[in-house]
């Protein structure tokens, strides 16, 4: 799988092309997205190739862990971080991707406003939703019924 970044050039451009395809954002991602400033963007076209891995891969089962435990143990294994557009493109790109109820993408979190957040993407009755949350966030405890176990949860990482 690859997702192409460096196609807008800012975020806000990019903020607007996922506005006018219609790809839901929740209030944090879409104020967020309209700072120049908290996410670079490439200003050339780059095709990425990723790496998904399920969660249960990680050794995590059931239980209580967030996001910043999962990036530190893809970290660990020698994954390679994401972009921080890479989240917004892949919405934008792969807008029916059934991969699982909740996507969490190795990347290096932000700050913004005096929080460290960073994007995942989730799903809902309405379809699949770009969302800025904060970086401690309990994974399974953000958007229960949908991510009840390890396996309802995948990682994205550059290949």
């Amino acid at each position: 799988m690859t997702v192409q970044i460096g196609r807008y050039g800012s975020s806000s451009l990019l903020r607007k092309a996922l506005q006018n395809n219609q790809c839901q954002m929740n209030s944090h991602a879409d104020q967020i997205l309209s700072v120049e400033t908290v996410i670079p963007t490439l200003p050339i076209k780059r095709t990425i190739n990723l790496k998904l891995l399920p969660l249960a891969k990680y050794g995590f089962n059931n239980g209580r862990y967030s996001i910043n435990d999962v990036i530190k143990i893809g970290l660990q294994r020698g994954y390679e971080v994401c972009p921080g557009e890479l989240a917004a493109q892949f919405r934008l790109q792969y807008r029916d991707q059934p991969l699982a109820p909740l996507v969490i993408f190795g990347m290096a979190p932000f700050g913004y406003r005096g929080f460290i957040w960073t994007f995942i993407i989730t799903d809902n009755d309405k379809g699949h939703s770009l969302r800025a949350v904060h970086f401690n966030s309990q994974v399974l405890s953000m958007y229960p019924p949908g991510v009840q176990h390890a396996k309802d949860v995948m990682t994205v990482w550059v290949a």
